[in-house]
């Protein structure tokens, strides 16, 4: 199944113009590993999801492509897209959680979806590729996973829709209204 979504997006990705080289880019594979205090780990993270869906977890470190942080809170999100009996659910990762200057590039929150409901794994990618030529979109690429040194899977790297995508992409200051909708 890996290899079947390697290849596939390695074809998808012949096929894509290139953009520049950075933590979004359709044409590279992140590697993401997540150091979490407790060994149970996903109990924790449905624990805290259940008492404050806003609330982090906070972890010893979170390597991105061989860059370590530390003090990195995580939490699960996603209201369809998450189950507690699920294996593979959807991550929130915030660097800047405790030490404010702490980023990747420039970006300090990292947004990873399980592809619920897409059993091609491409589906989100593929649109965010085509609403690209037509409007500005998140970014999208994929990321491999790994938790507590066990290799977890693959996931969607998603660009977030937040004030600083606002700014590169609608040219705002920031003093403009920002909404985001959470259904009850």
């Amino acid at each position: 199944m890996t290899n079947r979504i390697l290849i596939i997006s390695l074809a998808f990705a012949a096929a894509t113009a290139a953009r520049a080289q950075d933590f979004y880019d359709v044409n590279t594979i992140q590697d993401i590993k997540i150091t979490f205090y407790q060994q149970n780990w996903d109990a924790a993270l449905d624990s805290l999801k259940n008492v404050d869906e806003q609330a982090f977890l906070l972890v010893p470190s979170v390597e991105i492509n061989g860059e370590v942080f530390d003090s990195v809170g995580v939490k699960y999100k996603g209201n369809s897209s998450y189950d507690k009996d699920f294996l593979k659910n959807p991550l929130s990762l915030e660097l800047d959680l405790v030490r404010k200057d702490q980023n990747y590039h420039g970006i300090d929150d990292v947004k990873l979806t399980n592809a619920f409901a897409d059993p091609t794994f491409v589906r989100e990618i593929i649109s965010y590729e085509i609403l690209h030529q037509y409007m500005d979109e998140p970014r999208a690429n994929f990321a491999r996973i790994w938790m507590n040194g066990v290799y977890w899977g693959v996931y969607i790297n998603t660009e977030s829709i937040n004030k600083r995508f606002l700014r590169n992409n609608l040219h705002t200051d920031g003093d403009n209204p920002f909404f985001k909708c959470n259904p009850a």
